[in-house]
């Protein structure tokens, strides 16, 4: 993706879909893709849902989302990436705000208290994975010498 791309001009500027893949595989595709991100940022966000009011298409589909501050955004999930199109839900009068990579990347800019909610549920994760692996090799001495220890 370029800094152009980024940008953002209004509309998305979407690549041209694969010989082989019509319409309605890029629009499937959008909607995984959106509802993977729903999945994956629930946690962290009070609300996230598919908009009911906004056509998904081959070239975008629109999530709504509120966050632990309770602002609600409209956001475009298309090739390009994530960017808001609206500052309440299922509105799209905002043309100017940047293409972000990810979802992650876009509610880190917009949301401190995301930034908070991801980072502990990470810590929380990484914790247990560490507590996991402790638990795993507790009767080999040995190897549980070697937790932790950088080479």
């Amino acid at each position: 993706m370029t800094d152009t791309d980024k940008q953002g001009s209004g509309t998305c500027p979407c690549d041209s879909p694969a010989e082989d893949s019509g319409p309605v595989d890029a629009a499937a595709f959008l909607l995984e893709q959106a509802e993977d991100v729903g999945k994956d940022i629930g946690s962290c966000v009070n609300a996230v849902r598919l908009s009911a009011t906004l056509e998904a298409s081959a070239e975008a589909v629109y999530l709504n989302i509120e966050t632990k501050e309770k602002s609600r955004y409209c956001i475009e999930v298309c090739p390009s990436g994530f960017r808001v199109v609206g500052y309440d839900y299922d509105t799209t009068s905002v043309t100017d705000e940047p293409y972000c990579e990810t979802i992650y990347m876009l509610l880190d800019a917009v949301s401190p208290m995301y930034r908070f909610s991801f980072a502990s549920s990470l810590a929380s994760k990484l914790a247990q994975l560490s507590d996991s692996a402790v638990e795993e090799n507790a009767d080999e001495p040995s190897k549980l010498a070697q937790v932790g220890q950088c080479s």
